[in-house]
């Protein structure tokens, strides 16, 4: 059983769907949580049919912060699974709190079952990370240049050590999920080639 599957086909984050806001205190990367719900539709059905929220309660905390406790749920294989969670927020009157409150409370659900993982593993503090993550998320015809470019680096190499560096950033983004594995293949089989006629 793989217990990553789900999440190594969600944990990568279209830099398109992400910008980065200020809290006053530090700077930190959103996901749009639309887009979110969109992948979650993918993998589980519409929302209400296949995943949703259930059993909201609202509290207000003092007079200045609101609190949202209730359960997520989604199917996988037509079978129902639900967890608990709570998110709050500060509360001002007319600022669309309850709104906010849910949008907050599926962004982390939907981070527990790894959907935009990378985001807040922090892999989206790496500059070279997130150009790498544009590439999963690209049109099939910018993919093919991608690898073609890939390939003829890997063809230019002149020593093992230069052939073991392009090895390791290829492994280092299939490790990351960035890479569409229908794409890896092609790229192991340049490297393998390459080693051979190295090897001569």
């Amino acid at each position: 059983m793989d217990n990553l599957k789900l999440w190594n086909s969600v944990c990568v984050t279209d830099p398109a769907r992400t910008k980065v806001a200020n809290n006053g205190r530090y700077k930190f990367t959103c996901v749009d949580p639309q887009w979110q719900a969109m992948k979650a539709t993918e993998q589980f059905g519409a929302y209400g049919a296949g995943w949703g929220i259930k059993d909201c309660k609202f509290t207000m905390l003092g007079e200045t912060a609101m609190m949202l406790e209730a359960k997520f749920w989604y199917t996988i294989d037509e079978k129902i699974i639900e967890f608990e969670y709570a998110v709050d927020m500060r509360y001002r009157d007319g600022d669309d709190a309850c709104k906010k409150l849910l949008t907050s409370f599926q962004s982390k659900c939907l981070s527990k079952l790894g959907f935009s993982a990378d985001v807040y593993m922090g892999l989206y503090d790496d500059v070279q990370y997130v150009r790498d993550a544009s590439i999963k998320h690209s049109t099939k015809s910018k993919q093919a240049e991608w690898v073609t470019e890939v390939i003829s680096s890997i063809e230019a190499c002149k020593t093992k050590a230069d052939l073991s560096k392009c090895r390791a950033r290829l492994e280092g983004m299939m490790q990351n999920s960035v890479v569409p594995e229908d794409l890896a293949d092609s790229i192991y089989q340049a490297v393998y080639d390459k080693e051979k006629g190295l090897k001569k």
